[in-house]
């Protein structure tokens, strides 16, 4: 009895040895992440092109609200939510689809500056504005606001895309037509 125990976790100990089961087994999910990466967001946009930093007064600033701000918007009403001075969300009357929910903003790096707009996939009848003030931000050297683009990130494979910004009175500001993940960064080279 004891041996054809003895054979019976020997072969099991076997088994599992040669199915696969060793250190070096990569178990991760495979695809793309739901998350830009550290090394997505520390390659850029494209190659010499990087994405930017908060500076120590964004850091602080966003700090403060414990890195989210929310309000109602409703249908038929203009709506701002902000972070004074830092960044901001503005809806225009009628530009939600729905009555009425709760629009959330949310500094979702402390480090790079990506700000997530919420609920996620909420779609608008009418674009709706957001925007960051130069004040809260690291430019790195030699690249001038007008360089600078939001780009929206799609968590389904992983792509940056660039939304036509403008720069002005100290402020990057773009619209979209859904809510989702945006992070500031220098315009790539084609534009």
């Amino acid at each position: 009895m004891k041996r054809n125990l003895f054979v019976v976790l020997l072969l099991t100990t076997l088994v599992s040895v040669y199915t696969g089961c060793s250190n070096d087994d990569d178990n991760s999910t495979p695809g793309v992440p739901y998350e830009p990466t550290q090394g997505q967001l520390a390659d850029g946009p494209e190659p010499g092109k990087s994405f930017l930093h908060w500076n120590a007064t964004g850091v602080q600033r966003a700090a403060v609200v414990d890195n989210e701000v929310s309000g109602w918007c409703y249908h038929g009403v203009a709506t701002e939510i902000s972070i004074p001075d830092m960044l901001g969300l503005s809806v225009q009357a009628a530009s939600l689809a729905g009555d009425s929910l709760q629009c959330t903003i949310q500094v979702t790096d402390t480090g790079y500056t990506q700000t997530e707009y919420a609920p996620e996939g909420t779609e608008w009848a009418d674009s709706v504005s957001y925007w960051v003030n130069d004040a809260v931000v690291e430019l790195p050297q030699g690249v001038q606001p007008q360089d600078v683009t939001f780009y929206w990130y799609r968590r389904d494979d992983g792509t940056f895309f660039e939304v036509p910004t403008q720069y002005t009175n100290g402020q990057w500001i773009a619209k979209t037509v859904h809510f989702s993940r945006y992070i500031l960064g220098q315009k790539r080279s084609a534009n």
